[in-house]
């Protein structure tokens, strides 16, 4: 892949891991199920095969740079000098908006023990299936909020309070978060607007009116299960 005259050897996502009580047997099954399911797209699109051996996520653990238990702030902090470090001069991000992933227990627990998909027809297959949190860095966050003062925009809030951090499916995650973050065509702040009906908040690509009216219908119930259901997760 050429940027430019830069030449790259990879592209995507760089990956913090800030939930450590699961085994290490645990947390390779997770990379094996996530891999697998960031990884399946491109299917019959002209040229992705020869840009799919190019993405990658880099995993980097949180312990080995003293970052506490599901603490993203300190993600962020070693994300804003990370992106900047020589170990990223040949990986290309999202831009100068950079995101990164993490992986916090209901990430990980979404790989590990995923939701039975079988609420259909009211919520279509694929719509429950495992996530992982995009957040925006420091220095994005800035950018933001700068470009708001310019325009006149009220960011302080990001209009509905949005914090940076997004769940986001982990089968969109390359051919539609990455391509449209790096193509500046929305804001993690745009696709948490589109995730705010799903039943988990979840961002799973773009959508139809029949399929946001089937997460409206499922209602509340829905939303008490699966959140009773990660309150148990994490006992």
């Amino acid at each position: 892949m050429n940027l430019g005259n830069r030449s790259l050897r990879t592209w995507g996502f760089v990956g913090y891991r800030i939930c450590y009580e699961h085994s290490d047997e645990e947390w390779k099954t997770f990379l094996e199920k996530f891999k697998s399911d960031v990884t399946a797209w491109g299917d019959g699109v002209r040229g992705a095969g020869d840009v799919k051996p190019l993405c990658k996520v880099r995993w980097l653990d949180g312990r080995e740079h003293g970052i506490p238990e599901g603490d993203v702030e300190a993600a962020k902090r070693h994300y804003q000098e990370y992106s900047k470090s020589p170990a990223m001069a040949m990986f290309l991000p999202t831009g100068p908006d950079s995101v990164f992933l993490a992986a916090d227990k209901a990430s990980i627990e979404s790989y590990l023990h995923p939701i039975q998909d079988n609420a259909g027809p009211v919520i279509p297959v694929g719509d429950l299936g495992s996530f992982i949190l995009a957040v925006g860095s420091a220095d994005s966050e800035r950018r933001r909020r700068g470009s708001g003062r310019e325009e006149g925009e009220e960011v302080a809030e990001e209009a509905d309070g949005f914090n940076g951090i997004l769940r986001v499916l982990g089968s969109v995650l390359f051919d539609d978060l990455w391509a449209s973050l790096f193509r500046h065509a929305f804001r993690l702040s745009d696709l948490a607007r589109m995730a705010e009906i799903h039943p988990r908040q979840v961002y799973v690509g773009p959508t139809v009116p029949m399929e946001r009216d089937g997460w409206r219908k499922s209602g509340t119930w829905s939303l008490t299960v699966l959140k009773s259901f990660e309150k148990w997760q994490k006992q």
